[in-house]
Formats: C-alpha cells, structure tokens, sequence
C-alpha cells in the first residue's frame, strides 16, 4: 500500500477552529431523530402515500447534509436507515391498508448510500496513491455490467439491479478514505451496533412470538412461503429488515463485533441478538459465524484471546438457556439437526438443482448477462428476483468473466490486505472486522451475500479493515519521526556540548 499520508479525506474531515452552525452535532441530531420520528407517525397515522415519497426525499436531503459537515454521522446514518427501513415501509403499507408494490419507501437506504458516489470521483485520480484500487475495480466492474446489462434487458430491471450491486461498494471505498477519523467511527460503530443488536433483536423476538399486523400483512401480500406462516411462532424472524437472510447476515456481523465491545447494554443486547440470529433459521449465517468466531480468537494477542474466551463464556451461559427454553427450543433444534442429514434438506436439493442449471450458462458468458438478468417483470409490473443461491454463480451470470475477474479480485485484495499488519493482534475491532469480511467470503457459495443489505456490511468491514490499516501505518510512521526527531534532537545536544571554548 502506498504512503497513507498521501490519502485525502473530504473537507468535512479537516480540522475547523469555528464550528458554524450546520456543523453543530445538535443539528444533526435533530434531522436524523426527526427524519424517523416523523416518518413513524405518518405511516401509523396512515400518511403511507406521503411517506413513500417523502421518507427517501428526506433521507436523501439528510445524507447530502451529513456527508459534507458530519462524516462519521453520515456514516453511521447508513446503518440505521438500512436496517430500520423495511419496518417503516411495512407500517406505512400496513396503517394505509395498501401494500405498495413499487416498494417506494425503499429506495431510501440506496439513496442515501449513493451519496458517497462523491468519494468516488475525488478518489478515482488518486486511488493508485491511497491504496483504493480494490474498490475502483470493483465499482468498475459493476458499471461495466450496468453497460451490457443496458443493452440486453429493461431498464427498470438493471436500475433495481444496480441499487443492490453499487452502494455496498461505494461504501466501503468511503469508509477506507475516511481512515483519518478510524478511532472516533471504531468508537461509534461499536455503539451503534449494540443499539441494533438491542432492537433489531428484541424486536424480532416480538415477531417471533406475536407476529404484528403489518408484518403479517406484508408476508401475506409477498406470499414467501419460505419466510414462515404468518402466525405466532411459525416466522422465520427477519425483524426490522425485509428477509430472513439478509437480517442473518446482519446479526452474524453485529454479534461478532460484540465480543470486541463494551457498555452496559452488551449482555441484553448480545442476548436478544444471538436469539433473534437463531430464531431468523439461516444456517448460512450461523456457518458464517461459525468462521469469523475463530478467525477473531486466532488473530488476537495472548492477553486479547484471554480476555475475549472470558467474554464468549459469560454471554454463552446468558445465551444458551434462552434457546433451551420453550417455544425456542424445538424450532432451533429442528433447525440444527438439518445440518446432519443436509442432502435430505428441500434447501439444499433446490439450491443444488440451481447450481446444474446455470452453472454452465454463468461460466461461459466472457460479458455476461449484465445487471438485471436475475430479475424478471411480473404481469402486474412488479420486479421479482430469480434466485441463484450463489454470490460466485451470481457475479459471473451476472458480470461475466471481463467483470466479475476483477470484481473478486478487488474483493480478494481487500481481504488479504486485512490480514498483512499486525493491528489485527492489537486492535480488537480490526480483528473483528477481519472476522466478519472472512464469514461473508466463507459463505458467498450459498447467497449473493455481496449484495444489498448484506453487501453494506461485507464491503462496509472491507473499508473498515483498509482504514485501520491505513490508520496503523500513519501511527508508525508518526513514532518514526518522532523517534528521528529524538536521535536528531540528541545528537546536536551532544556535538555542542563536544565544541571547544
């Protein structure tokens, strides 16, 4: 990697002796709380029509405001707004008594990742310089397949297509370029995703054993069947997002951040979360954890290991008995007890049936089909994914080998560089972050787990690992200029104590 120091932030970033008054954190606070609790009331006072234009305009307006005078608010609003999204559009639906089909209200999270397509283009000129080149390929990957995927399919299918594939990467490349605040967004980030754990998972608890109105609204109008019944304890939980799968993968990433936090609410929250990750019935993201938990205790010191086996037993023993009890008890054993007998498992059949199917048709292609090819238009205009249960088949279907080449390779090169430096062993969140990116690359043959919601997080720890990289390397290139400063310092001392009178 080239000289961190060469790397260049937004201005929001600098350093400012005056705050003006956009710049206050009050004000910020005041647009993201009032953004949402504005949007609660309207949808349960059954404005859903006014909120599924006015939540993503909102949204948008706000991320616009935040990227250029609040940066790690801009970056921890994402978040928030891609988990809590889905529940806001399912009460609108729910309280307007008419489900939207265009799913307008979720176009907001998108939007308002897309603002960082600002850092792209400060960044593309000097991406070579700063280390970035992994994301540019990436991105550049995706909008060669938004060219071909243009010229063989319909708009509005490469459109839906190019808001699951573009914003994950965006994100991870502002993420990276932000390494200069690394300390205050490690900070934050671990806050957030405690509250997330708390909520997100008590809430779907709540689903599990209640099953709201609106969520069963929205199931029924969906009509999934592999998201459950709805009725009281027979959802598979997706909580506050909009599937069980994605909501899986995003417990998988937060509870293992957990380990390497600390605050009053880390036993609730890790609680409900490992709970509500086990009531979601993902087995790809139990797998994943599976392989970030001993990624993270392999890549820490001695005394961190100590510390962080300590932590794994005390949120075990307040764990375990929640899945032991009743009504948890019989669905996650079922659950667990698929993975001995998987060839017999309907999921694993389709998903095998799947492979045979495209396997050739997505290895063959040197363009590929381009974005939108895994989607298709129902009757009543409504967009309906075509599920390839693969994110590797799904890349080359998708990008062909011209695009998904660098496409995993910039994927690959992330990763690698995630495990170069030793602030893995000393900083315990990069040592999460690099537990989490490894569990996603672990699971990518079972889902296109790169993608959407899932893909914020995957290639969102992707940038977390190049920023503490970054931040690492300018701390030892500051102590050897200090150190050089020091040696400089006493030598002179010395050679004028040493000149004659």
């Amino acid at each position: 990697m080239s000289n961190p120091l060469s790397a260049s932030s937004p201005p929001a970033l600098m350093a400012r002796h005056k705050p003006s008054l956009l710049e206050q954190p009050a004000v910020a606070w005041v647009l993201v709380v009032g953004l949402f609790l504005i949007t609660f009331l309207g949808s349960i006072a059954g404005a859903g029509s006014l909120m599924r234009l006015a939540f993503p305009a909102g949204s948008t307006l706000v991320a616009v405001y935040l990227y250029f005078f609040h940066p790690v608010f801009y970056i921890n609003f994402n978040w928030w707004v891609w988990c809590s999204t889905p529940l806001l559009r399912r009460l609108a639906d729910y309280y307007r008594g008419d489900y939207d089909e265009l799913s307008l209200m979720l176009t907001a999270p998108y939007l308002v990742t897309l603002v960082c397509i600002v850092t792209l283009f400060r960044q593309f000129p000097k991406a070579h310089r700063t280390g970035d080149i992994p994301f540019i390929m990436a991105a550049g990957a995706v909008f060669f397949g938004f060219l071909i995927g243009g010229l063989n399919n319909p708009a509005t299918a490469v459109a839906r297509t190019f808001l699951d594939w573009m914003p994950p990467v965006l994100f991870g490349l502002h993420i990276s370029i932000s390494w200069r605040i690394y300390p205050t967004l490690r900070r934050t980030t671990q806050t957030v995703f405690i509250w997330i754990s708390l909520l997100a998972g008590a809430y779907g608890i709540y689903q599990y054993m209640v099953a709201p109105g609106w969520d069963t609204y929205w199931l029924e109008a969906v009509g999934n069947v592999s998201f459950g019944l709805p009725f009281p304890q027979q959802i598979r939980v997706w909580s506050t997002m909009n599937s069980p799968p994605p909501f899986g993968c995003v417990m998988m990433a937060i509870t293992l951040l957990l380990f390497v936090c600390k605050g009053p609410l880390l036993l609730p929250a890790a609680g409900v979360g490992y709970l509500s990750l086990m009531l979601s019935l993902v087995r790809a993201a139990w797998a994943g954890w599976i392989v970030g938990l001993i990624t993270l205790v392999a890549s820490l010191k001695s005394k961190l290991q100590i510390k962080l086996l300590a932590t794994i037993v005390v949120m075990a023993l307040c764990v375990v008995p929640l899945t032991m009890i009743e009504p948890f008890n019989d669905v996650i054993g079922d659950r667990l007890e698929s993975f001995t007998s998987i060839q017999n498992d309907s999921s694993y059949e389709a998903r095998a049936e799947t492979y045979s199917e495209n396997l050739d048709t997505a290895l063959s292609g040197l363009l590929g089909q381009g974005l939108g090819s895994t989607w298709v238009i129902q009757a009543n205009g409504q967009l309906e994914r075509v599920a390839l249960d693969s994110g590797i088949l799904d890349t080359f279907f998708t990008l062909g080998w011209f695009g998904g080449l660098p496409y995993i390779a910039g994927m690959l090169m992330l990763l690698f560089n995630q495990f170069r430096g030793d602030e893995g062993r000393t900083d315990p969140f990069a040592s999460g972050a690099r537990a989490i990116t490894l569990s996603f690359f672990a699971i990518l043959s079972l889902g296109p787990f790169m993608l959407g919601l899932a893909g914020m997080f995957m290639w969102g720890f992707l940038g977390f690992g190049m920023a503490a990289r970054k931040h690492a390397l300018y701390q030892e290139q500051q102590r050897k200029q200090e150190l050089a400063t020091q040696i400089a310092s006493v030598r002179e001392s010395r050679m004028t104590q040493e000149e004659p009178l």
